[in-house]
C-alpha cells in the first residue's frame, strides 16, 4: 500500500530511478517500513481501547525497528519512524553502528508531503528542515539523514 501510494505521488519514471538506485532505494522501502508500523500500532491501539488491553494500547509493532542497525538490510531501516518517535536506539542500544536519533515528533501527514518532491537523501534533508517539529535542531536533522545516507 505504501509503495503504491508512495508510486502515484511521485509518478511511475521518478518512484522506478528512486527504488532502482541503490544510494536512494532506502527511501521508499523506508517509508513502507513506517506505514506498516504506523499503521499496525494504529489498529492495536483501537483494539486496546475496544477490549480494555494494556498489550495492545502499547504495542510497539516489530519495536518500532529499533533493534535494526547498519549492516541489517540496509533498504529496510527506522528512518521514517525516527522522524516520528522520541526513541534514541544508539542510547538504548549503544553502538556506533546505530544512529543517533535526537529527531522527533514529525507526522505522517508531513512526511508524505515531504516526499512529494524528495528524490534523494539531501532533499530530504533540506525539507525535513524547512517543516521541522518544534525541538528539533538542524544539526540533529543532519547527523541523523547523514547516518542513513553513509550506508
Amino acid at each position: 500500500m505504501a509503495h503504491v501510494s508512495h508510486w502515484e505521488m511521485v509518478g511511475e519514471g521518478a518512484f522506478a530511478l528512486i527504488w532502482l538506485n541503490p544510494k536512494t532505494r532506502i527511501i521508499p522501502e523506508s517509508w513502507a517500513v513506517a506505514v506498516e508500523w504506523g499503521l499496525t500500532n494504529a489498529e492495536y491501539h483501537i483494539l486496546g481501547q475496544k477490549y480494555g488491553s494494556y498489550q495492545a494500547l502499547n504495542y510497539n509493532f516489530n519495536y518500532g525497528y529499533q533493534p535494526w542497525y547498519l549492516g541489517r538490510n540496509d533498504f529496510y531501516t527506522p528512518l521514517f519512524i525516527d522522524l516520528i518517535d522520541d526513541y534514541n536506539q544508539k542510547t538504548y542500544y549503544n553502538g556506533n553502528n546505530r544512529p543517533d536519533d535526537r529527531v522527533k515528533n514529525y507526522t505522517f501527514f508531513c512526511i508524505e508531503s515531504i516526499l512529494f518532491g524528495v528524490r534523494d537523501l539531501e532533499l530530504l534533508k533540506a525539507m525535513l528542515k524547512m517543516n521541522k517539529s518544534v525541538g528539533v535542531a538542524n544539526e540533529d536533522i543532519d547527523e541523523l539523514i547523514n547516518f542513513y545516507k553513509n550506508i
